[in-house]
């Protein structure tokens, strides 16, 4: 029977929002019983995956939407992705199992899946470790895991190495792979546990907890560092971290800081006895509370007697939001959190979403790039999900969403799909209604930031521009052959704040590497070397990106590399 809670597990992230939302006669009156904005979430149905799937990942890769692994009809492992071009879904064989294995996003754009249950039924753990190379199409096997896992969780540090943590009705333990390498078992777990987060913290560590243990219990909420101890945090006295829902994890999914320039930080639900729902910032490893000005919806106001598994969660960075996603029969519903405001001391806006009736199932959700959601696979609203999966996919657009800068894969395809016969004029009508003569003069400028940031971003890596004394944004902006403006919005609306807090905080990571190596050696040889024009402005840029002297960053470096 152990065996089996797998099945259950993944059912009861779903399945209790069958019962989230009060049954009435009016189902919107309840939800603005709360107090909080209503709109509506627009739903287009796209054609079905090839292959039912649950417990499986979803995500989108190079404007691709994809699907990976999960259970089938009969609740039997499928080997195979699909990713979704020209208006149908294509199929990849993949060389494992991965039914409730993780997928994590790496920095070279690739997809790394691995472990899972390794049987039909949601039985036992699996070894296997794969990579999806988007631009091919394929996957290429890597070394096995450092132990078999099923609920597991893996994250790539800024320095390359993966870390990887929880396991299934099995022990747990913290593993980490580096390129070239293999996975080994890199230190022992202070708590048991299944699903964790695991957020980098520095180029070469992270932090590990989660809410439950490998039997699906509660856990301690005491948090591993990949380097050094364990620590409690003091929110966590008061407040849990909602679970994970299994599927695709990755640290951009929480981040609200640039994660490339050091910048590790975050955003995260937490409950307070299952009646309170509040986001968390997480930041220098500390969690504090952001204000909202409208309650986010509690247990008692949405009848949720499992609240715990009902939210998924999602940081739209670029748009400075934040979304907690309810799957829920016959219509499902999103609360967006616009937290800028609150990182500033104000309050952030909360808007709540219903769809219209989905009437397919109980569907994973994916954020987009553009702001949408792609839904696909899942299971009927009942413990059998994972015997009779589906193949039904969804595209979701808020209401208030701005129009599409550019024509995305998905509208390209239905197009096409609705080009034929009949529907010649259906297709030319959606055609002029998404298309409007200025979104195509609309996207440039999108398109021509991104470009520009990363020839800011090849300056100061590739060039180590950052090292330049009195670095100023006109010396930029004269190298690229560009005005100051430009340049400034560009990093504040991609990269977020001045040019000059991007700036230094390259220079304070160029610092703590050299520290690293150079332990002995005074700080004060390094100040002017890593661009800083005074050891004042050294010191203060290092405490506000880190949280600490470098004196109390370096001994707390030393100190996990002794323990380690």
């Amino acid at each position: 029977m152990r065996y089996l809670l797998p099945c259950l597990l993944s059912a009861l992230l779903l399945a209790p929002c069958t019962q989230a939302i009060p049954q009435s006669s009016d189902p919107e009156k309840d939800i603005l019983a709360t107090g909080t904005p209503v709109k509506k979430m627009r739903v287009e149905r796209l054609p079905d995956l090839n292959i039912p799937r649950s417990m499986h990942s979803i995500c989108e890769v190079n404007g691709e939407l994809v699907a990976f692994g999960g259970y089938t009809t009969g609740f039997t492992p499928t080997k195979t992705a699909e990713y979704f071009s020209m208006g149908q879904w294509h199929l990849v064989p993949m060389f494992y199992n991965h039914a409730a294995g993780f997928g994590t996003r790496l920095a070279s754009g690739d997809i790394l899946v691995g472990g899972g249950c390794g049987e039909d039924f949601g039985i036992g753990q699996s070894w296997g470790v794969e990579r999806y190379i988007p631009s091919e199409h394929r996957f290429e096997s890597l070394p096995i895991l450092d132990c078999k896992r099923a609920c597991p969780n893996a994250v790539e540090l800024p320095n390359g190495t993966v870390a990887v943590s929880g396991n299934w009705y099995a022990d747990d333990a913290i593993g980490l792979y580096t390129p070239g390498g293999i996975f080994d078992e890199f230190k022992e777990s202070s708590v048991q546990r299944t699903q964790p987060y695991i957020f980098p913290t520095a180029p070469d560590n992270a932090i590990i907890f989660a809410t439950h243990d490998p039997h699906g219990d509660p856990c301690d909420l005491l948090t591993d560092r990949l380097r050094g101890d364990a620590f409690r945090d003091p929110l966590f006295e008061e407040y849990s971290p909602l679970p994970l829902p299994g599927g695709f994890f990755s640290p951009e999914l929480y981040a609200i800081g640039d994660l490339a320039t050091g910048d590790y930080s975050y955003l995260i639900p937490v409950r307070r006895d299952s009646a309170e729902v509040r986001i968390a910032l997480l930041r220098n490893e500390r969690l504090t509370l952001l204000e909202t000005d409208y309650p986010i919806p509690t247990v008692e106001e949405l009848q949720r007697d499992s609240f715990r598994t009902s939210y998924c969660f999602y940081v739209n960075r670029a748009a400075r939001q934040a979304w907690l996603y309810l799957p829920s029969l016959p219509c499902s519903f999103f609360i967006r959190i616009e937290y800028e405001a609150a990182l500033k001391g104000g309050t952030a806006a909360v808007t709540f979403f219903k769809t219209d009736p989905i009437d397919a199932g109980l569907l994973p959700a994916a954020l987009l790039s553009d702001g949408r959601f792609f839904l696909a696979g899942g299971g009927p609203a009942s413990a059998e999900m994972n015997f009779m999966p589906i193949k039904a996919a969804f595209l979701l657009t808020p209401e208030d969403m701005a129009p599409v800068a550019r024509t995305s894969a998905w509208q390209t395809v239905l197009l096409a799909l609705l080009g034929a016969g009949v529907l010649g004029l259906l297709a030319g009508a959606l055609l002029r209604r998404r298309r409007k003569p200025a979104a195509p003069q609309e996207s440039a400028p999108d398109k021509a930031a991104q470009e520009l940031i990363d020839k800011v971003v090849a300056l100061m890596e590739d060039e180590e521009l950052f090292r330049q004394q009195n670095l100023k944004i006109l010396d930029v902006a004269q190298r690229l052959g560009t005005n100051v403006t430009y340049i400034s919005s560009c990093i504040n609306n991609l990269h977020g704040g001045t040019f000059n807090d991007f700036v230094n905080r390259y220079r304070v990571r160029y610092v703590q590497r050299w520290l690293l190596d150079n332990p002995d050696r005074k700080v004060s040889d390094v100040v002017e070397e890593s661009g800083f024009a005074s050891e004042a402005s050294f010191f203060r840029n290092f405490k506000t990106l880190t949280g600490q002297t470098p004196g109390e960053w370096l001994a707390g470096k030393l100190g996990d590399r002794k323990g380690n």
